[in-house]
């Protein structure tokens, strides 16, 4: 969406004058409302606005200079407030790319009608939602505009806000009661938000779910069996963060299996290539992902919430005695349960065609992004094309049954495996990347 806010210099008078006579609400009317798209038939409109976090003294959007944290917001919501379904996912923004990551997809989070809503919990880079935004500060911290200052976060601003979602009047009007359930995204950094609200209690009573994504920031089970968060909690993690996760415990041990589950997708990055951005750090790098199988979980979250029916079970590389991962051999990982039962690898990974790794040292960045960056090394060619096909079928219906995929993520694994007569799947990916992008056919006569 490029900025998330625009600026809005000059606004700040006119919404002071919106919210006279509501003291004491902490969300405040939208400074600006759009159309955001219409998506599985509805109409979404997107609300961009402020958020009073109260200090010891009571403020409000009629006192914004009393506010601890005054942060920029934006809900993404069906323009006729009823038909959402009652769910909405609260992102916490990432220093780098904010909440605009959508590593769940507008398809599913608002083609399956949820809404979708954010807040600047931090001053580090687009944590903040909106840096640039006028007057805008967390516990009195401002945004560091050459970098100089160390960030400040509150991710209590994240429960605050949550709660807002679904009691105050001007979140109402907005949304309705599409904040009955309230489900905690974060990715990387922000993850570490999520994790932090969980483990002091904050989250309690306030979100139903929590999805951290990617991350290694502290093992979430202890708050879980003290009965400090009575939610659920899902951990999606790449190869390249599992190991790290590991030494933090964040493997299930047991200790909350009615309300925990982790993940982890073999052969993948920290970074992905997210395939719409050409300018994306993980460009180029690798076909390997976990983004259809985190969606995958967000689903099964979700039903774990409203119908109680349990995702299935957590996952581990499979590993020596030593803790160490084994490979098979084309030098890839695998996963089992916690049962060690061999779990289904996507099949691009399962049918071997390549060294996946959870690193690239050739991509020209800075150190910090070599662990994070994956390649395919040793890519192998499938003479038989048909044979092929057959296979990479085969697998993926075998990978869908076992982690439960979305079919629009199933048939557009299968798609970008036959783009391209005489190329796999990984093959496309570095040779026809525009193609394999738009899953668009290789052969001008199909497309």
């Amino acid at each position: 969406m490029g900025t998330l806010l625009m600026s809005i210099a000059g606004s700040l008078p006119m919404m002071m004058l919106l919210d006279i006579g509501s003291a004491r609400a902490d969300l405040c009317s939208p400074t600006a409302s759009e159309p955001a798209g219409t998506f599985g038939g509805i109409a979404y409109v997107e609300h961009r606005g402020f958020f009073c976090m109260p200090g010891a003294r009571r403020a409000s959007c009629a006192t914004l200079r009393a506010c601890e944290s005054l942060v920029p917001y934006r809900i993404i919501a069906p323009d006729e407030r009823w038909s959402a379904n009652g769910a909405t996912v609260v992102e916490a923004p990432h220093f780098f790319s904010g909440a605009d990551g959508w590593l769940l997809g507008k398809d599913l989070i608002l083609g399956r009608h949820f809404v979708h809503a954010a807040v600047g919990w931090s001053t580090f880079g687009n944590s903040l939602l909106d840096p640039a935004a006028p007057g805008v500060h967390v516990r009195g911290a401002t945004p560091c505009a050459d970098g100089a200052c160390a960030p400040v976060s509150d991710p209590r601003i994240l429960v605050a806000f949550a709660d807002a979602l679904h009691r105050d009047p001007h979140a109402l009007a907005l949304i309705g009661y599409g904040a009955a359930r309230r489900y905690l995204v974060g990715t990387s950094q922000s993850s570490e938000a999520v994790l932090a609200v969980i483990d002091d209690g904050g989250a309690e009573g306030v979100f139903d779910l929590a999805l951290p994504i990617t991350t290694s920031a502290m093992d979430p089970q202890p708050a879980l069996a003290a009965g400090r968060f009575s939610g659920r909690v899902i951990v999606v993690n790449s190869e390249s963060d599992d190991d790290a996760a590991t030494a933090r415990g964040m493997r299930d041990d047991g200790t909350a299996r009615r309300r925990y589950r982790y993940y982890v997708v073999p052969g993948t990055p920290h970074i992905l290539d997210v395939l719409e951005d050409p300018f994306d750090a993980g460009h180029l790098t690798t076909p390997a992902e976990y983004r259809s199988e985190l969606r995958a979980r967000f689903w099964q979250g979700h039903r774990w919430v409203t119908e109680g029916r349990a995702p299935p079970p957590s996952t581990r590389l499979f590993a020596d005695v030593s803790g160490v991962p084994l490979r098979d051999a084309s030098g890839n990982t695998s996963a089992v349960d916690v049962d060690g039962r061999a779990v289904p690898r996507p099949p691009y990974i399962e049918l071997g065609e390549a060294r996946f790794t959870t690193f690239n040292t050739d991509v020209p960045l800075p150190p910090l992004f070599h662990p994070m960056l994956g390649a395919a090394l040793d890519v192998v060619s499938f003479p038989d094309a048909d044979a092929y096909r057959r296979d990479f079928i085969a697998a993926t219906a075998a990978y869908r049954d076992a982690v439960g995929l979305l079919a629009e993520d199933a048939r557009a694994l299968v798609r970008r495996a036959v783009l391209c007569r005489g190329l796999s799947f990984t093959q496309t990916y570095y040779a026809r990347h525009d193609e394999f992008a738009a899953m668009r056919s290789c052969d001008p006569r199909r497309r």
